[in-house]
């Protein structure tokens, strides 16, 4: 086999990776949830509690992406969970990860403020109504950013180390490919927003955030190899929306 040859295959294995990742993320973050979903639609005393609080169907469809993101990383790493990021020890990086957290905190809401202004919308549509701020809370904050991390820094992140090599420097931070793939599919992710009907400058917007937020994320994984900065970052991040409930 000629070096020309090997460096196609090598290539493709690479690519054939980047889609099972992707293939994961579909799986888990959309088709399982609307799987589920369906299934208990057509259980009549779940139907009649979701008629009720159609808000029920977030913390389930939460709860199916991360009980399916534990069983595939649980068959991927074997018993070493540690290598797909639960562990709590080492330099977690944890006081990096609040300063950090903190200015896209603050930043973000500038950033999208900017962009709602030149696509010419007055405020951002909450595409999740909420009914209270304690279920933005636990559900949004906490439980939402949890559940994210373990799927996109856990999961894929963690699958695309093994067999994907390669970084690029961004603002002096070294963002190994495995980092950059998992930020682009959290982002991108966040298009299905528009089939709620929101506007195409807010969509473009989270799609901004979440792609900032993904690096950072994506970043402090490979340097701590841990989640816990990660989460950390996420619920950060995810903090200026309890202002708007606040405001109601």
């Amino acid at each position: 086999m000629s070096w020309g040859e090997v460096t196609v295959k090598k290539h493709a294995l690479k690519i054939a990776h980047a889609l099972v990742a992707l293939g994961l993320t579909v799986l888990i973050m959309q088709l399982l949830p609307r799987l589920v979903m369906h299934v208990l639609s057509h259980i009549s005393s779940f139907a009649l509690m979701l008629e009720s609080s159609p808000f029920l169907s977030v913390p389930v469809e939460l709860a199916v992406r991360l009980g399916s993101a534990l069983v595939f990383i649980r068959v991927l790493c074997r018993g070493a969970w540690a290598s797909y990021g639960f562990k709590a020890k080492g330099n977690l990086m944890i006081e990096q990860a609040l300063m950090v957290g903190l200015v896209i905190a603050v930043a973000m809401p500038l950033i999208v403020s900017l962009v709602m202004i030149v696509g010419g919308l007055d405020s951002m549509r909450p595409f999740i109504d909420f009914p209270s701020v304690l279920h933005y809370v636990f559900i949004g904050l906490i439980f939402a950013s949890v559940t994210e991390e373990i799927v996109f820094r856990g999961l894929v992140q963690s699958y695309l180390s093994v067999h994907i090599s390669g970084s690029l420097v961004l603002f002096k931070w070294q963002i190994t490919f495995p980092a950059l793939i998992g930020a682009t599919f959290f982002a991108l992710g966040h298009l299905s927003l528009l089939t709620l009907g929101l506007a195409v400058p807010q969509v473009a917007a989270i799609v901004l955030g979440a792609f900032i937020l993904g690096i950072t994320a994506g970043y402090l994984r490979d340097e701590t190899g841990s989640l816990v900065a990660p989460i950390i970052i996420h619920m950060l991040c995810n903090a200026p929306g309890i202002l708007g409930y606040l405001g109601q």
